[in-house]
């Protein structure tokens, strides 16, 4: 028999060339003379390997997908060779040549159903295939495109119930339940390293753990490949049509249903109907395509921008939440096929956080409201009007809403004490108290005299909690803010001084400032920054300085809050705070980033506007918050005031004496309009008439377009009357893709060209006597008048 050489390019995963080194080396010592050289992502190959392949190879076998940059590295190298070339993928231009859609076919069930066995096979049918060898080589072997894994288990099962028979025999059933879903390749390749170290975390929590792999999402089915489509949820998460898990940890990347446009990928709604059924978390658990565990630890970046668009963007459309890394690649280096891979393992530490975090959203879901302790967390303005700002936050009236959130978990059942009434009895009892982070205007004696302080905790507590961070955070926190564990009671230099300003330190305690009710604690974000007289005015340049770590009583507060008042929940109220804006990476933390420090363990919800997704991306995924939306305040347009009104009605006389060509009359309206312009503030110095004509027209409809917000949304609270109609119009104001605003409507029912009056405010349409301007503006107001008439037919 001939020698038979076959390349081997992937641009997926590296872990085939493993399969490839001991499907090459078994057939060796059965006395099959096949080479095999194999190289993962094409970029990062060596001229040589090129040089090889081009010249030396029998066959060669590409994985590569079009989109990637080792695609348009390879045509080049393709074009010039005459051997059998098989493109086992999808998207773009064909790599394949020299084969028979029969032979390619083949290839690929061989390729795409994986396994050892199906290795060895598709080398033999390529040494088979080029003339090297006579041999009837098997058809490609189907192996389970889906099914549940355990490492102990003997066999993969392809039932819940077959599943659960061996759980319980071997293990035990007890009261919880995680579900796990993972690619269908670990499993195949042998590299379930990551899932292994996940489920022994789990079940060291005693709780039950079922590890489901698939071959991309929650629906599986491929008609190309003869994959019969199954709802996995439905298959491996449900029993008798109701949840069996109480959580559900995702390993893997996309939409969980996705459908393919072009050579992308596009969600469909399937995947927020299957996360509805489930009615569970769905925690991300990320793995870096293309970093290092050390690469990943040192990076300020943290992940990779392929893995932050397929495993952090894409899950987060379905809502999918909580994007923390697991685990990231190790380099192997595979001698017989003459490749390095990357091997996916787990960051024991990442690993531990991510299942404490899933154990306290489930203790969430079991306790009974009775028995929740919620932390919410306002935010103010630091330096600013240090009493004026506290609850800040834009676009929402955070006091009322809190209080009406108080108010309605009193009706659900919670513990909340003895809670104010109304906003301003909150508001009033916060400041009377001194319960607020501000040491710089108020003495730490005074918070503690009139109530504010709603615990004190001892420093040596929180010099324990210290010990435990990296020695890096720890540095870093001391080289800024001083040593916690300072001798406070000489007489002391001002670092010193300065460290204990930065805890809030009373009598040798650290003041946790806030009120509480029942079991609820609420407090003012602790300070960012400055501390007592040190400052020097400087604090709002390091509120989001990227290597400024955040003071001692920050920590305190949020470690008092998990681990002292133990909190279930904790809720950042109004956009926006300061957690995720702290030192760290930009996604994918670690426990090197303060972020992750900071918030813990705790399962965390932020109120957010719902008009600023891109800072709300960030409480997202530096501050693991689920986000709840609210909406914005109510706009409603513009109103001209007497100057403006008088100079619309000169402008518009303007219009009419220059249609008919009065030049008298025009002279002296000329005159009257550069007097009422300069009252009303807008005139400008322009050579041509025509320019300040257009000018004007230009700033009018600029005033009229310009909507004004009316007060604050208050949470919970839908708008009424006039404020309800200026919502639904604002919200129909502008075409919204392929549905055209009310405004389009009624124009084109007016017969005008709505293009035309958006683009040219300021031309004079002869007909109705008005600038475009000024009929965009007539149109507002009958798209409002129209609105209240069909809300009054709708709510009576």
């Amino acid at each position: 028999m001939k020698r038979t050489e076959i390349g081997f390019v992937t641009g997926y995963t590296g872990a085939i060339l493993k399969l490839l080194g001991k499907a090459t080396s078994e057939l060796n010592e059965q006395g099959y003379p096949i080479g095999v050289q194999a190289r993962y992502q094409a970029v990062e190959i060596d001229d040589e390997f090129w040089d090889w392949l081009k010249n030396e190879a029998d066959a060669i076998v590409v994985n590569v997908h079009s989109s990637f940059e080792s695609y348009d590295v390879l045509k080049p190298v393709l074009s010039g060779v005459n051997v059998p070339v098989f493109s086992v993928e999808y998207g773009g231009e064909p790599l394949s040549k020299n084969v028979d859609p029969e032979a390619l076919a083949t290839l690929t069930g061989y390729f795409m159903y994986g396994g050892l066995e199906n290795i060895k096979n598709m080398l033999l049918f390529l040494a088979n295939y080029c003339g090297n060898i006579k041999l009837e080589v098997p058809e490609p072997k189907q192996i389970p495109w889906h099914g549940i894994y355990h490492p102990d288990a003997p066999n993969i099962f392809n039932s819940l119930e077959a599943y659960q028979k061996w759980y319980k025999k071997s293990k035990g059933w007890s009261r919880h339940t995680i579900g796990i879903l993972f690619y269908r390749n670990s499993w195949i390749e042998d590299g379930t390293a990551v899932c292994d170290a996940l489920i022994r975390a789990i079940e060291r929590r005693n709780v039950n753990v079922i590890p489901v792999f698939s071959y991309l999402g929650m629906k599986v089915g491929m008609k190309e490949l003869g994959i019969e489509s199954i709802d996995i949820a439905q298959k491996y998460f449900m029993d008798g049509g109701k949840p069996i898990i109480d959580l559900l940890v995702s390993r893997q990347g996309f939409y969980l249903v996705s459908r393919t446009i072009g050579e992308w990928v596009d969600p469909t709604t399937e995947g927020m109907d299957i996360l509805e059924r489930l009615n569970v978390p769905v925690i991300k658990a990320v793995t870096p395509y293309y970093k290092t565990i050390e690469e990943w630890r040192q990076s300020s970046e943290g992940i990779d921008a392929l893995t932050t668009a397929m495993d952090v963007m894409m899950p987060e459309v379905d809502g999918v939440i909580e994007p923390i890394v697991v685990g990231a690649s190790e380099k192997i280096e595979e001698a017989t096929v003459g490749g390095t891979f990357d091997k996916r393992e787990p960051i024991e530490e990442q690993v531990e956080f991510l299942v404490d975090r899933c154990m306290k959203w489930i203790r969430l879901k079991d306790l009974p409201n009775e028995e929740k302790k919620v932390a919410f967390v306002l935010h103010n303005n630091p330096c600013a009007s240090a009493e004026a700002t506290v609850g800040m936050g834009f676009g929402l009236d955070t006091i009322e809403s809190m209080v009406r959130i108080l108010h309605k978990m009193k009706e659900e059942g919670y513990d909340v004490g003895n809670i104010p009434e109304t906003s301003k009895e909150l508001i009033d009892t916060i400041l009377s108290r001194k319960a607020i982070s501000e040491f710089r205007w108020t003495p730490i004696s005074e918070v503690v005299r009139k109530g504010g302080a709603a615990a004190l905790l001892p420093r040596e507590k929180y010099l324990s909690w210290f010990s435990e961070l990296p020695d890096k955070i720890k540095q870093e926190i001391i080289e800024t803010w001083g040593d916690p564990d300072t001798d406070f009671s000489k007489e002391q230099s001002e670092d010193a001084n300065w460290a204990k300003l930065s805890m809030g330190l009373y009598e040798d305690k650290i003041v946790i400032p806030g009120l509480k009710f029942g079991n609820i604690f609420l407090c003012i974000q602790p300070k960012r920054g400055c501390a007592g007289a040190r400052c020097d005015g400087r604090v709002c340049k390091i509120l989001h300085d990227p290597t400024c770590p955040p003071p001692h009583q920050w920590l305190a507060v949020y470690r008092w809050i998990e681990r002292e008042f133990k909190a279930d929940v904790i809720v950042h109220v109004g956009t926006h705070g300061y957690l995720e804006f702290l030192p760290g990476k930009r996604c994918g933390l670690s426990t090197e980033c303060y972020p992750q420090i900071s918030i813990g363990s705790i399962p965390h919800l932020y109120i957010y506007n719902i008009n600023n997704p891109m800072e709300g991306i960030t409480a997202k995924r530096r501050g693991y918050a689920t986000i709840i939306d609210h909406l914005t305040p109510v706009m409603s347009p513009t109103e001209t005031y007497a100057e403006l009104e008088e100079l619309e009605d000169l402008l518009s006389q303007y219009n009419k004496a220059k249609a008919m060509d009065d030049k008298n009359r025009l002279k002296v309206i000329f005159g009257m309009i550069i007097e009422k312009a300069k009252e009303a503030n807008l005139y400008k110095e322009f050579l041509d008439p025509n320019e300040i004509m257009d000018y004007l027209h230009e700033q009018l409809t600029l005033i009229r377009e310009t909507q004004i917000r009316e007060g604050l949304h208050v949470l919970g609270k839908a708008p009424e009357g006039d404020k309800l109609v200026n919502l639904l119009v604002g919200i129909m104001r502008f075409d919204a893709g392929k549905n055209p605003s009310i405004r389009r409507a009624i124009h084109e029912a007016m017969d005008l060209d709505y293009e035309e009056i958006v683009d040219n405010p300021k031309r004079f349409n002869e007909t109705f006597g008005k600038t475009n301007g000024e009929l965009l503006n007539d149109s507002t107001h009958m798209a409002i008048n129209i609105m209240r008439k069909v809300l009054e037919e709708v709510l009576s």
